[in-house]
Formats: C-alpha cells, structure tokens, sequence
C-alpha cells in the first residue's frame, strides 16, 4: 500500500483543486484524509490518500464461480488465452476480465452472460460487444471441434 500526500496553499482564489488525474486510471484508494495545517507562510490543506497501483502488480478480481459439471474441459483455457492475446480490439479491463474466469465462460451462450462477471458492467459489454461476440464464437467453435455440442 502507498500514502499520497498533497499539500495545498488556501487562498481566496485557489478554492477548488481537481484530483481526477490520481482517482481515475488503475489506483485503488482505500482511505483519505485532510488537515487543516497553519505552517508559518499561510493556511495549508494537507490530503493523505492511501492507495494501491494496479499497473505492473494487477490484482484479479474475485472469481465467478459455477458448478464443477460446468467446467471446462481440459486445454479450453489455454486455447481461449491463446486466443484473447492475439485481439486488439478490447480494452485491457475487459481481457483480465475473462482471464480471471476463463474456466467459466466456458458456458456462455450470449454476451449478456459476461454481466456475470463482477468486473464487466452493461457499459462494458455494449462498448466491447463486438469482442465478447469472437469470443463467444471461439468457444462454439471449440465446443464443435470437441464434439461437446
């Protein structure tokens, strides 16, 4: 976990402050804080933000789970993998989405099915339709070449 300090003069022209460039993007803010400072040259607003980049050290977001007669058979996941590496045209959020799961999305049938996934929301699955849509054809195509139709 890493603290985040901003130190902010107050002044009767400098009243607003946009933290959006920190809060968006892949940091986790877990708690914030503000202090009122009187340091020897002015008022100071002291922000305390504790945070976790998710850039190189990405934390999987908890599995959806299905029954074990549901799951895929063995080699799907690395297929799909192998599969979802070679597409460009979907959001990194949206291939850790289905990394996370690969063994699940093994019984999806449409792309409203993703909305199971925890991490992919109805803004998502219309924005990366056309992805969602290979993928779903990747694995109709793997169920026939397994003869599991």
């Amino acid at each position: 976990m890493k603290i985040k300090t901003i130190k902010i003069k107050v002044t009767q022209s400098n009243q607003e402050f946009d933290l959006t460039e920190f809060f968006t993007g892949s940091n986790t803010i877990y708690t914030t804080n503000a202090q009122l400072i009187q340091e020897e040259d002015g008022l100071y607003w002291h922000a305390f933000f504790t945070y976790q980049q998710q850039g190189g050290n990405f934390q999987f977001p908890q599995k959806y789970s299905t029954s074990k007669e549901e799951k895929a058979p063995d080699g799907f996941e690395e297929a799909l993998l192998e599969f979802i590496e070679t597409k460009t045209n979907a959001s990194v959020r949206t291939k850790n989405s289905i990394k996370c799961n690969l063994d699940n999305v093994y019984t999806f049938k449409k792309a409203e099915d993703f909305l199971k996934l925890k991490s992919l929301g109805k803004g998502s699955i219309n924005k990366e339709k056309d992805f969602l849509l290979e993928v779903l054809e990747f694995i109709k195509k793997y169920k026939e070449s397994k003869n599991e139709v």
